[in-house]
């Protein structure tokens, strides 16, 4: 009797799943904005990830093989999968191996049809650390066995988080220590999650177990961005520790359900190339940017190498009543509109203000330049760009020449 039981469940488990699967690929043509976005700067890949989702090998409700067909209708360009290791949503119908979700995402990555195979999705193997103490919850990415990460610190964990009782750091530590072993690159998910208790932690979401973590090697980066939400006390730590930023969807259902009317947010790394070597080097270097809901926040740097590389700058003599003109027209080739609060410019400018421009997604904007007549100068443009951040509250402040006529 237990076995048809069982049975059945496995039975009901896939048919939900091709049920979803086959709803997802009747809305397909409807599918949500994509993230537009330069495919390289300078000499580096521009890649969009998402590190941070589950499947129902841990607690999500989607398949492994789903999550790479959905990432892929949206455009991403790497996913890691990052169960808990902690727990299991369905440990009678699935066998509990955590490496199975990255082989299953993988080998739907690799028979996608696409043209040549390093066009493919890259998929990467994860896990989340998950204790409700602090540290709290933390994504180890690019590993290499995430069966081998231990949650000793666990008293049960089919269908049921229950830790052990006592001091538990030292055992919390072992799954950090064999992260690190395995090379992973380890960060602190969402601050200030539900759990968080300010009686016991108060308002600093960066606590001393955080810093020995740092301090040893076993935490390197943060997000800033998850589901969507922008986490400013998150985005200030990452400034203050020398964190690498993340934006990840820590998506438990699909991402249809949860992204509403703008692209999935995305963690952007400049990279070499496509290699895991590569993207974790990139992430050791701080070589990320977060996007989230049409903004942009990480370090002026690479907010100003994305901004650049994102548009192209014609100009042009023209004449009004009373002027020479310097029309120039930006072409915004992004999917983001860049909201300009400030023009920073020496002229005026014909019919606009300075401070209501915005540079809408994958069009031109035509700025009209009043110069004086004997006047034939390099004109700079100063723009203070407010979704763009380099700071919690600080806008990106940058800057365009044009030549004069």
């Amino acid at each position: 009797m237990f076995k048809i039981m069982k049975a059945f469940k496995i039975l009901l488990l896939l048919l939900a799943w091709c049920s979803v699967m086959d709803g997802y690929s009747q809305v397909e043509a409807l599918h949500h904005n994509q993230l537009i976005l330069p495919d390289k700067i300078g000499d580096k890949l521009l890649l969009k990830g998402d590190f941070h989702m589950h499947t129902a090998y841990s607690d999500g409700h989607v398949m492994p093989d789903y999550r790479a067909f959905e990432a892929i209708n949206d455009g991403m360009n790497l996913i890691a999968l990052t169960e808990h290791i902690d727990f299991e949503l369905y440990p009678d119908e699935l066998h509990n191996d955590y490496n199975k979700p990255y082989e299953m995402a993988k080998a739907y990555a690799q028979q996608a049809g696409y043209s040549s195979p390093k066009d493919s999705l890259i998929v990467v193997l994860g896990a989340e650390i998950s204790p409700r103490v602090s540290p709290f919850h933390c994504n180890a990415v690019f590993l290499k066995d995430a069966n081998a990460i231990p949650a000793e610190y666990m008293s049960e964990t089919k269908k049921k988080f229950i830790m052990k009782q006592g001091e538990l750091t030292g055992l919390i530590y072992k799954a950090f220590y064999e992260a690190k072993k395995q090379g992973a690159f380890i960060f602190y998910n969402h601050p200030g999650y539900k759990y968080w208790d300010y009686n016991k932690y108060g308002v600093d979401l960066f606590t001393d177990i955080h810093e020995d973590l740092l301090e040893k090697g076993l935490i390197n980066g943060i997000e800033i961005v998850n589901s969507g939400k922008y986490f400013v006390e998150a985005h200030r730590i990452a400034i203050e520790k020398g964190l690498t930023v993340f934006a990840n969807s820590d998506a438990h259902w699909g991402t249809l359900r949860t992204m509403g009317t703008t692209a999935r947010c995305a963690t952007l790394v400049l990279a070499d190339n496509k290699s895991d070597d590569a993207i974790k080097q990139a992430l050791f270097d701080k070589q990320t940017a977060a996007y989230w809901d049409n903004h942009l926040a990480g370090s002026k740097e690479i907010l100003t190498k994305i901004f650049r590389a994102g548009i192209e700058i014609k100009s042009e003599k023209g004449k009004a009543a009373d002027a020479e003109l310097v029309v120039v027209t930006i072409v915004n080739n992004t999917s983001i509109p860049f909201v300009i609060g400030e023009i920073d410019l020496k002229y005026d400018l014909l019919f606009q203000p300075k401070n209501s421009v915005v540079l809408a997604a994958n069009s031109e904007t035509v700025l009209k330049i009043k110069t004086l007549l004997d006047k034939h100068e390099k004109i700079d443009i100063g723009l203070t760009i407010l979704n763009a951040l380099v700071a919690p509250g600080q806008p990106l402040k940058t800057n365009i020449s044009v030549e004069g006529f």
